[in-house]
């Protein structure tokens, strides 16, 4: 979309959002531009846009011509139908990830991430919650910046690769986050929602039973029968018409995403996209998962679908597993051995590696870290090895901002001449798009947010993109595990993995050994940190 007026429109005409106008920059931004008001100016509340949409007119005053650089505020809660759960650093990430939330639209912040899930009734914003430090919510009352504002960073709100609105549905919200957030209606098991309720958590409550009625395919007469008998458990029951709105809602809702269209797309292309989009073994339960399709006709629609792709010729039973498939590719390029560049790349590496390692072109080394244990300590170190020997070194960052870029550069000895050689960029995701294929790429680091075997499919994009040069890749490891995120998936493409833990490094593959008499595997080293440089402390051994 060319400018923020169309996105704007898009997001309420299309996806039924609320919006305002965000003025200044963000997170400092005021809620409305400020309107003239007879001699003075008063800044204008957001609070109509909670219960109604923006009209067309006032969509092309905010954002049209001459206001292109307004960033859009999405209002969050009933009035879009979403709910939002903010993870504004680096520790409220990690604590996603291993809540294994579900697959849902994901925005990239200035710093962190936005995920996109159905509103439920009785959400509002929470912040600063101990047990969740880090995750808040906006829902009834709040609002996020979306696409494509601009962070006070500098850095653009964008929808993540995969997972943007309109391409995937928006899921359930976690019960996980509610329950965690002190949301004790969440917390009641479903059973007891059957007993009734006082005054404060009877919608709530409500809307958690019409959902699971749904998705137990029930009529919607049924659905409404079953919260007439639930409400007269109610002291005081709720009226008869709030009642009846709150499941014939919900129902519809749930058909909606369960028949004709997810997300916006047609059923069978939002079924095919995902195939598309979606790298090695296809299972049947994945795409139910990911699609949240539980009801049987729903299932035989997907199945319907991709027997047309096995007819098709476009997919195949895998055949090691029941509901297994996999995209059939008839490409087999020739292998010109006999011509093959067996140049090496004249690469130095920290603690001596290269002495181990020989690099060739087109190689990718991934590093995998332990959170503080010297993963950007040691891609530095091999950019200052390296600089100003021929191959240009392009370094993305997703996390260093130029201060602490510069606070790690100037605690070293090395020259600042060295590090002007090298071109340090900032970058969060999708890195293959800016993959210089005859260079040495740094890739400081990839992060998975959910479905971490998904790292193999980002670095296999990588590795597609070179061609005389080499990228060095750090992720994420830890402690408590072998391999890094992603596990074997993250070892596919490399033809050298390193783990680095407190202290210590250790080679679990190595391709392309120097000395083939050595046995590489599972040797370390350890090491220090000293002056933002990792020095060996001790010999390779096993």
């Amino acid at each position: 979309m060319s400018n923020t007026l169309e996105i704007a429109n898009y997001y309420v005409e299309k996806q039924g959002f609320s919006l305002i106008p965000l003025v200044g920059k963000i997170p400092d931004a005021s809620v409305l531009p400020k309107e003239p008001d007879g001699g003075g100016e008063l800044k204008a509340t957001w609070k109509p846009y909670q219960s109604r949409k923006p009209t067309v007119e006032e969509l092309q005053k905010w954002f049209g011509k001459g206001q292109q650089q307004r960033n859009i505020g999405i209002v969050t809660g009933s009035i879009s139908g979403i709910a939002v759960v903010d993870l504004d650093s680096a520790e409220a990430v990690q604590i996603a990830r291993d809540l294994e939330l579900p697959n849902t639209p994901v925005v990239k912040t200035g710093k962190g991430y936005h995920l996109y899930y159905q509103y439920r009734a009785g959400i509002r914003n929470f912040q600063k919650r101990n047990d969740l430090p880090g995750v808040d919510l906006r829902g009834d009352g709040g609002y996020v910046a979306a696409p494509p504002s601009v962070h006070a960073s500098g850095v653009q709100y964008a929808w993540v690769d995969g997972k943007k609105l309109g391409r995937i549905p928006l899921a359930e919200f976690p019960e996980i986050i509610l329950a965690k957030h002190g949301n004790n209606s969440h917390q009641i098991p479903i059973k007891e929602l059957y007993k009734g309720s006082t005054e404060g958590s009877r919608n709530d409550m409500l809307a958690r039973l019409a959902g699971s009625w749904a998705r137990a395919d029930l009529a919607l007469e049924d659905c409404i029968e079953n919260a007439y008998t639930w409400n007269t458990r109610n002291n005081p029951p709720l009226p008869e018409r709030e009642v009846e709105q709150t499941v014939e809602s919900i129902w519809n809702t749930h058909q909606k995403k369960q028949n004709e269209v997810v997300g916006k797309i047609p059923f069978a292309d939002a079924i095919k996209d995902w195939i598309n989009e979606h790298d090695g073994e296809i299972l049947l339960q994945e795409i139910y998962r990911d699609f949240h399709l539980n009801d049987p006709n729903s299932k035989t629609k997907v199945r319907k679908i991709i027997s047309k792709m096995v007819e098709g010729n476009i997919i195949e039973p895998d055949g090691k597993k029941s509901g297994c498939y996999r995209k059939k590719d008839t490409n087999a390029d020739v292998i010109d051995w006999e011509n093959a560049d067996l140049t090496e790349v004249p690469m130095s590496y920290p603690l001596g590696l290269e002495k181990l390692f020989v690099t060739l072109r087109k190689t990718i080394v991934v590093v995998a870290g332990v959170s503080d244990a010297g993963k950007s300590a040691f891609l530095l170190h091999c950019a200052a090895l390296n600089a100003g020997r021929g191959m240009p070194i392009k370094y993305f960052s997703s996390e260093m901002g130029d201060a602490e870029l510069r606070f790690r550069i100037d605690r070293t000895d090395i020259p600042k001449d060295v590090w002007r050689g090298i071109d340090f960029r900032e970058r969060f995701d999708n890195f293959a798009d800016t993959i210089e294929p005859n260079a040495i790429n740094i890739i400081d680091y990839i992060e998975i947010f959910e479905n971490a075997y998904m790292i193999g499919a980002h670095i296999k994009d990588i590795f597609d993109k070179l061609k005389a040069g080499i990228a060095l890749i750090a992720i994420q490891k830890d402690p408590k595990k072998e391999f890094g995120i992603g596990a074997s998936y993250s070892m596919h493409k490399s033809r050298l993995y390193v783990n680095i833990d407190y202290g210590k490094i250790t080679i679990k593959k190595l391709k392309n050994k120097r000395h083939m008499e050595i046995n590489t595997r599972d040797m370390s080293r350890t090491f220090k940190i000293e002056r933002g440089l990792l020095v060996p402390d001790s010999e390779w051994q096993h």
